[in-house]
């Protein structure tokens, strides 16, 4: 090959190694802004992520607070009612009374008058959406009742909260005798646990009454449904990025990672009596019950937990029991009637996040390197071919 044939050879090798640098420098280039740009937008998905968990508690929170007013208002209600209309005259008319508030608040499973033995005056069993009075000779004697007990001692204008925990009939916990998982009502009242069966979740609510004397004649009670509650709060957690959970003062799961590891204090729940947060999260856990709120990473993902004290001064409480006809084991001042509202992330979503921004990014890069690598080869070729040299 003479001079004159490799010169022009010699400056399409030029003009090409020219281009595939110019692309080699973009392509670094644009590959260090990916990576800048994936370390902002993981940064900027983490702060959202905490931010919304942190909102979701306090959401979830005040839920459980406003829901102990609104059955505290009306207890007090009630009370001052009952007091007037006590006599044997007036009792029928105070069971209408009764009825038609159960069938309009549609938030208690009963509501009850008892005496001051302990033995029902009037009860309305809700019936799951049909509220009837209990005729007379259905009518118990709650006497050994802890809840009874505990609502009795108390004083004019105080209110007894018991426990969440599950309810009991005759001995053993209350479970339905058919599962309707379709009906509305079912699903509000009944909470699934495992293998096919449900439970009741309660909350009893107690307040001394008083005839017009001043003497003590009895209590007042209202069985809340606490799956009520449960569902509120769950409804808030659907915009979690984890689990929202909810366990009481002793780490017992009220709303657990699943509803079989829920109620484990409960004695007749074998199968769960280790499903504790302190069991299954135990670094986390001590962060959690010593501060009253927060958040913090641990090798298992991210927490966010808040305190919630559902019941105020002038409100008792006790420990309750676990066992039908058990005594509480202790009276609790009201900032014992503790709970934790605590959402945990697993690591695995921030690994999924993280690897769906990346491939979002990648395949927008990969988009822009065929863009580039086309301009780059269409304006090498026809700049050589024009005989052009940059």
């Amino acid at each position: 090959m003479n001079s004159r044939e490799s010169g022009p050879a010699e400056g399409k090798r030029a003009g090409y190694k020219i281009y595939i640098l110019i692309f080699f420098s973009v392509l670094l280039i644009s590959a260090t802004t990916l990576f800048s740009l994936y370390k902002i937008s993981l940064r900027e998905g983490i702060k959202s992520m905490e931010e919304n968990e942190a909102n979701l508690v306090e959401q979830q929170k005040e839920t459980i607070r406003l829901d102990f007013e609104t059955i505290v208002s009306g207890l007090f209600l009630f009370a001052d009612h009952t007091s007037t209309r006590i006599s044997e005259s007036n009792l029928t008319g105070l069971a209408v009374d009764y009825k038609d508030y159960s069938n309009r608040m549609k938030l208690y499973d009963q509501v009850r008058y008892l005496d001051n033995s302990g033995l029902e005056v009037v009860r309305i069993n809700f019936n799951e959406g049909t509220p009837s009075i209990v005729p007379k000779e259905k009518l118990q004697n709650k006497g050994f009742r802890y809840y009874f007990k505990d609502t009795f001692l108390l004083n004019r204008g105080e209110i007894f909260v018991s426990p969440l925990d599950l309810n009991i009939e005759g001995g053993i916990i209350e479970r339905p005798t058919k599962a309707r998982p379709e009906d509305d009502i079912f699903n509000s009242i009944w909470r699934p646990e495992r293998e096919g069966t449900y439970s009741k979740p309660m909350i009893r609510f107690g307040t001394p009454v008083f005839d017009k004397g001043g003497v003590k004649r009895g209590v007042i009670l209202f069985n809340y449904f606490g799956n009520i509650l449960l569902k509120r709060f769950e409804k808030i957690g659907i915009n979690s990025a984890g689990k929202s959970l909810l366990v009481n003062k002793d780490g017992y799961w009220l709303k657990g990672p699943s509803n079989d590891l829920e109620w484990g204090f409960m004695q007749e729940h074998d199968y769960c009596k280790e499903a504790n947060i302190k069991n299954d999260f135990p670094e986390a856990s001590k962060t959690i019950f010593a501060e009253n709120k927060g958040q913090f990473y641990t090798e298992e993902g991210l927490f966010t937990f808040s305190t919630v004290y559902p019941i105020k001064r002038g409100m008792r409480t006790t420990t309750g029991s676990g066992q039908a006809f058990a005594d509480s084991a202790k009276n609790l001042e009201a900032d014992e009637y503790v709970w934790k509202v605590v959402s945990y992330v697993p690591s695995s979503v921030f690994k999924e996040r993280a690897g769906m921004i990346f491939r979002r990014l990648f395949i927008a890069y990969l988009g822009f390197i065929v863009i580039l690598a086309g301009g780059i080869f269409y304006y090498a070729k026809r700049d050589n071919k024009n005989g052009q040299q940059l």
